[in-house]
């Protein structure tokens, strides 16, 4: 079977643990993945099952899909605040209706999984281009609960049939790991995060530094710097400055995410405790049994933290400045968000590709592989 996945392409730790996770559950199927980003591509080596082609072939291979599946989460952040976002509004409205065009006429199944939907611009724009590109999709799975509200309350009777809702894809990774504990290297661990509102940023890198260093000077303890986007969102470029701007910079370590998937998630599961900014970052503390606070600069932390009751350990990142005593004094106090049904947690995600897999599984595999 022939399986076109549409991922989102940054060098991104949490996208890329989706696809990874995607693979090994699909290996005996084709995948293919439109990327001239020889960068990413190279970081996929070990999926055997992955197939990269040019952006360029899209029209020539999409032919010989048998089903083409968006995957990740932030892919319906849809919202027009200047000319720059209603060009890509447009662009990505021809795009959704050029998929559709080549689905109807090439017998393709299309699906969405592992979504979450917003932030939507006000005048709900964005909203009304995520109806239009799912309202014809065969499966929408998505991951919180105010998305699947949105999507079952739609007026489109095809989106509402097809949605369904579970726990985020990377909860499966739980069902990968092996018994033994890990040794706890780093007293705490912080998700860097840099943000597009450059005004916002030098008061976030010295809030993050702040929190770093008074737990250092009272608990004597080594705190790691994670940065989980490397690319165009770059956190590394925030994890620098909190080293720089640290009274203690001996006792920070910067891990970054350059395809070291495994190294990576070593230096995240050797964490006492975890300060999350990235979303899944909060999502490993829980694979990992780390009691974490969480910091939201979109809807997607909060939609978490209020699905699972842990609101009171959130704050809203552009609040970090005037919260920092706050989260200071439930890090070193341990009043912290836990999770104590990880198993249940990472049994329920598998829904996504479950569902997924019974829609493969109803395919007629006739096109062959493209050459």
């Amino acid at each position: 079977m022939n399986i076109v996945l549409q991922p989102y392409i940054d060098n991104n730790l949490g996208d890329d643990l989706m696809i990874k996770l995607f693979s090994r559950k699909f290996k005996q199927h084709n995948i293919i993945i439109f990327s001239d980003d020889d960068l990413f591509n190279s970081g996929f080596e070990c999926e055997k099952n992955i197939t990269f082609y040019s952006p360029n072939l899209y029209n020539q291979v999409l032919k010989f899909a048998d089903i083409h599946i968006i995957i990740g989460g932030s892919m319906f952040i849809l919202k027009i605040e200047s000319i720059k976002d209603a060009i890509k509004l447009r662009y990505r409205y021809f795009e959704a209706k050029k998929l559709k065009k080549f689905a109807k006429k090439y017998e393709i199944k299309t699906a969405v999984i592992g979504a979450n939907l917003g932030p939507f611009d006000k005048k709900n724009y964005g909203l009304k281009l995520a109806e239009y590109e799912l309202n014809s999709k065969n499966l929408i799975t998505v991951r919180d609960n105010y998305s699947f509200q949105t999507l079952d309350s739609s007026t489109s009777d095809n989106i509402s049939k097809y949605v369904k809702i579970f726990p985020d894809i990377v909860y499966g990774l739980r069902l990968t790991l092996p018994n033994t504990k890990s040794v706890k290297e780093y007293g705490l661990g912080i998700s860097a995060y840099r943000s597009a509102n450059k005004k916002q940023n030098y008061d976030n890198y010295l809030a993050y530094t702040t929190i770093a260093d008074e737990f250092i000077n009272r608990t004597g303890q080594k705190v790691a710097v994670f940065a989980f986007d490397s690319e165009d969102e770059n956190d590394l470029i925030s994890a620098c400055y909190i080293k720089e701007f640290s009274k203690f910079p001996s006792m920070i370590e910067i891990v970054p995410y350059l395809r070291n998937t495994e190294s990576f998630l070593e230096k995240f599961s050797a964490c006492e405790k975890f300060l999350a900014t990235r979303f899944h970052s909060a999502i490993l503390s829980q694979v990992y049994e780390i009691p974490f606070y969480a910091l939201g600069y979109s809807n997607k932390m909060k939609n978490l933290m209020i699905d699972q009751n842990k609101i009171n350990y959130f704050s809203e990142l552009k609040n970090l400045k005037k919260d920092t005593n706050k989260i200071i004094e439930k890090i070193i106090s341990g009043n912290l968000a836990k999770c104590e049904n990880i198993e249940e947690l990472a049994q329920k995600s598998q829904g996504h590709f479950e569902n997924a897999e019974i829609l493969i599984n109803s395919i007629e595999e006739t096109k062959g592989q493209f050459k």
